[in-house]
């Protein structure tokens, strides 16, 4: 079992940023300079709006501190990989969405590690818990952003193959969070029961919140209602994946799925039924 974790944790979180890698293109890194202003917008959405709700949330529902540290960590991750499907149903713009993931999805490699050990010495005693920055970075650079690289590269090198690669590897990415999900709540059934009411109400405050946000903001800098969809959607919608995997290794429990990763488990899952009608909402909009 301690083997099976210990491998298989890393290389879930490898398959999926080598799925993601697969549909990046240098082209989706140039919207920092191409659309600087909306791009400013999202990205301050997802890098600071977000962590900042998060925490908030966690304080105001007084969750338990391991509970509490989960949903700040799946705070500090990306967008999910499924962000852009949802953008798209919704008659978002998918191109700002792909953006978005992509870029901070690089960015995460660099801010995860500083902003989950502070957030780490604030919600917990250390002890026990030995965070290295420079480790986690380390490992963290090889467990995502060496594959999304692979994956541009693969995408670069051999697009013929794409149109075979890419589904087997995205179903593939989609079933590893499935799994995830699934093992994070079993191996922490007994706590997962406990909190599950105030979790579930947490998750869902941070959600509609980010939904909101994302509006508000393209309301107030006068953005498209296609822009503001795609905001809203990429805050809301989370690499739980990343998040399960980071509570784990934060924690130095590679033998077992710690409960810091249960949040993200528990919003991994929400984050669809929650987002459905609100795209379905935006697409009759838009009309």
């Amino acid at each position: 079992m301690i083997l099976a974790i210990n491998t298989l944790l890393p290389l879930a979180l490898a398959i999926i940023m080598f799925a993601l890698g697969l549909g990046l293109t240098i082209s989706h890194f140039l919207a920092v300079v191409q659309r600087p202003r909306t791009f400013a917008i999202g990205a301050f959405s997802q890098l600071i709006v977000l962590p900042v709700t998060a925490f908030a949330v966690a304080k105001l529902f007084a969750l338990p501190p391991e509970l509490a540290l989960g949903l700040v960590i799946l705070s500090l991750c990306p967008g999910g990989p499924t962000s852009s499907f949802f953008t798209k149903l919704g008659k978002g713009d998918v191109a700002l969405s792909i953006s978005l993931t992509a870029v901070i999805t690089f960015v995460s490699v660099f801010t995860i590690p500083v902003f989950a050990k502070l957030a780490a010495g604030y919600f917990l005693t250390l002890d026990g818990v030995q965070i290295e920055i420079g480790g986690l970075a380390i490992r963290f650079v090889f467990i995502t952003l060496l594959p999304a690289l692979l994956g541009m590269t693969v995408r670069h090198f051999m697009p013929e193959k794409i149109s075979l690669i890419e589904p087997i590897v995205s179903k593939l990415a989609v079933l590893i969070v499935a799994a995830l999900v699934a093992v994070s709540l079993i191996l922490n059934w007994d706590a997962f029961v406990q909190s599950i009411g105030v979790l579930l109400i947490a998750c869902l405050v941070i959600m509609l919140a980010m939904l909101a946000s994302g509006l508000l903001l393209s309301k107030i800098f006068g953005l498209t209602a296609a822009t503001a969809t795609t905001i809203s959607v990429d805050t809301a919608m989370q690499n739980g994946a990343m998040g399960i995997i980071i509570g784990t290794l934060i924690m130095n429990q590679p033998d077992t799925v710690s409960l810091v990763s249960v949040p993200s488990g528990v919003y991994g899952v929400m984050m669809y039924f929650v987002c459905l009608p609100f795209v379905l909402w935006r697409r009759q909009k838009a009309g």
